[in-house]
C-alpha cells in the first residue's frame, strides 16, 4: 500500500482515454488517490484482503518472486539472518513468502498507510520472524536508516506513489549493497485499467518500470512474469533489482554490514 501525493507539489492525474476528432483532442483522468484517502480505502479493505489475494493468485506468485530473488542473496547471507523491509506491507502477504522460503532466521521491518492493515500484518507475521517492527509510513520518506535491508519489498506500492523516483531512492538509501529490490507492479492490461479506475493508481509496462529502477542507481532488473492459476499474471509482474557494490561513479560503496 503506498502514497499518492508525498514528493509531488500538486496533485498527480492519471490518464484513463482519450479520442481524436478531427482538430479537437479530448483526455480523460482522474486524480491519484492521496494519502489519507488511499490509508481509509485498505482500513475498509483489510479483513477481506488475506481472501482477495488468495482469490487471485497472488501468494503463489509471491512465491514465485520469494525463491527468484533469494536464490540470488542466499550465496551472500548464506542461510544467516536476512534483514527485510516491507515498504507497503498491507496484510504481510510478499514478506511471509520470503519467510518461508528462507532457511535461516528472518526479521521483518514493515511500513503501510493503513493502520487496519499493519494490524493484519502483525497478526499474519508474529510468532514466524525473529523479529517485527512495523511503522505508518511510506516508500516515499522510510524512518529506517542507511544501508540496513538485505531485501526491500514493494508489492503494488509504485503505481500508488505521485513520484516513483523518489520512492525508489529511498529503497536505494536503505539496502546494503548487494541487496536487492522485490517489487510488484499492475501492468498495463485490461485487469490493470480495472484496477486503476478502482483504486486510483497508475499502471506500468515493463520498460518503463525498469527506466524507474535504473535512474534510482540499481542493476537492470530482472522482470519475472507471474505464473499460474488466478488473475495474478494478468494483473502484476514481478521485478527484482540488486543495488550494486560500485555505484554509477565508479566508487565502491560501504558494506555496513
Amino acid at each position: 500500500m503506498g502514497d499518492g501525493v508525498s514528493g509531488a507539489t500538486h496533485p498527480v492525474s492519471i490518464a484513463i482515454c482519450g479520442a481524436s476528432l478531427g482538430s479537437w483532442r479530448v483526455d480523460v483522468s482522474r486524480r491519484m488517490a492521496d494519502r489519507a484517502t488511499l490509508a481509509r480505502a485498505y482500513d475498509r479493505q483489510s479483513t477481506r484482503w488475506p481472501r482477495v489475494l488468495r482469490r487471485f493468485g497472488f501468494p503463489a506468485a509471491y512465491r514465485t518472486l520469494a525463491g527468484r530473488v533469494l536464490a540470488k542473496v542466499g550465496p551472500r547471507v548464506g542461510e544467516g539472518h536476512l534483514q527485510v523491509l516491507d515498504a507497503g506491507i498491507g496484510t504481510g502477504a510478499m514478506a511471509e513468502a520470503v519467510v518461508d522460503a528462507w532457511a535461516g532466521p528472518v526479521a521483518v521491518n514493515g511500513v503501510d498507510v493503513s493502520n487496519a492493515m499493519l494490524v493484519a500484518a502483525r497478526k499474519r507475521l508474529s510468532g514466524c520472524v525473529e523479529r517485527l517492527d512495523l511503522q505508518v509510513a511510506d516508500l516515499t520518506g522510510l524512518p529506517e536508516s542507511d544501508r540496513q535491508f538485505d531485501m526491500v519489498l514493494a508489492g503494488h506500492v509504485l503505481e500508488h506513489t505521485a513520484d516513483p523516483d523518489i520512492a525508489l531512492a529511498e529503497a536505494y538509501r536503505v539496502l546494503r549493497p548487494g541487496g536487492y529490490l522485490v517489487a510488484a507492479v499492475t501492468k498495463q492490461s485490461l485487469a490493470g485499467a480495472a484496477i486503476g479506475l478502482m483504486w486510483r493508481v497508475r499502471s506500468a509496462g515493463p520498460e518503463q518500470v525498469a527506466r524507474w529502477i535504473k535512474r534510482a542507481g540499481f542493476d537492470a532488473p530482472e522482470v519475472v512474469d507471474f505464473t499460474g492459476k488466478g488473475l495474478a499474471s494478468w494483473m502484476s509482474i514481478g521485478y527484482v533489482a540488486r543495488k550494486p557494490f560500485v555505484d554509477q561513479r565508479g566508487v565502491r560503496l560501504a558494506l555496513n554490514r
